[in-house]
């Protein structure tokens, strides 16, 4: 029996846990009911995680074994994320990805699946959040996080930490400073709220992958945008098969691409 805390940006529910065990060979009444259990008085730890967003392990204080496993040192590609709350009704807000940067943001050549988009060349819709990439760029995203610490997680990759500011250090400014000798390097990463962080990785796995906060209810929402790559990219990994047509009147024989008959995976 857990009580949580009902506070919509606090760092960690009660402390306070209360837990009744019970025998199976006694009767129940030997226990007190709930209802006679009194309320903790957490109520001051859980307001002051909603301001200092007390965390157990900075990422930023952890670094690889292997010094050698280092982030390229500049970017080819920038693209920066606002997370931000919109609206849902007059009580309730919903977290979500807004922005711009990226060559190609919110336009690229490919369908919106992976089955059509190794064999078609067409425009994604204009709302898709899409981020467009080539094979073996180096591609740093940032975001700037208006409110709430979210657990951002990429598929398909792993990246590299560059920055990763604390809490309240506000939007991303031009002249932070970068950490390419050691940084963490993860699939997973939690921006602080009302502050920013910038990640880096390099485009080496041709797909159309989503990345995403891991807190569902935000994913439900929409808080997700896909990294897709140039369909040449794709295209080659799953390439279609061309053959010969022979003309019943005697004429040269006409190439057939033959579509696949397999989703790529």
């Amino acid at each position: 029996m857990v009580k949580a805390a009902n506070i919509l940006f606090a760092a960690y529910p009660n402390p306070t846990v209360y837990g009744v065990l019970a025998y199976s060979n006694l009767p129940k009444t030997t226990y007190p009911p709930a209802a006679q259990i009194a309320n903790p008085q957490d109520t001051q730890i859980i307001l002051t995680s909603t301001v200092q967003s007390n965390n157990f392990i900075d990422e930023q204080d952890l670094h690889p074994y292997d010094k050698n496993d280092k982030p390229p040192a500049k970017a080819t590609i920038t693209a920066v994320l606002n997370i931000t709350f919109l609206p849902v009704s007059a009580t309730s807000a919903q977290a979500a990805f807004q922005g711009k940067g990226a060559p190609g943001f919110y336009k690229h050549l490919a369908t919106s699946t992976l089955f059509s988009y190794a064999q078609h060349n067409k425009a994604l819709p204009k709302y898709s959040n899409n981020i467009y990439v080539k094979k073996g760029d180096v591609v740093d995203i940032v975001f700037n996080c208006l409110r709430g610490q979210h657990p951002l997680h990429i598929h398909g990759h792993t990246f590299w930490v560059i920055s990763n500011q604390k809490q309240f250090a506000g939007n991303y400014k031009a002249s932070t400073a970068f950490n390419v000798k050691n940084p963490v390097r993860r699939d997973t990463f939690t921006v602080q709220s009302e502050s920013n962080a910038v990640i880096r990785f390099v485009a080496d796995n041709p797909g159309v992958w989503i990345f995403h906060c891991h807190i569902d209810w935000h994913l439900a929402g929409g808080m997700a945008f896909t990294i897709a790559y140039d369909n040449k990219d794709i295209q080659a990994l799953y390439p279609l098969r061309v053959t010969k047509k022979k003309n019943k009147k005697g004429k040269k024989a006409t190439k057939v691409v033959e579509p696949l008959t397999k989703c790529p995976t």
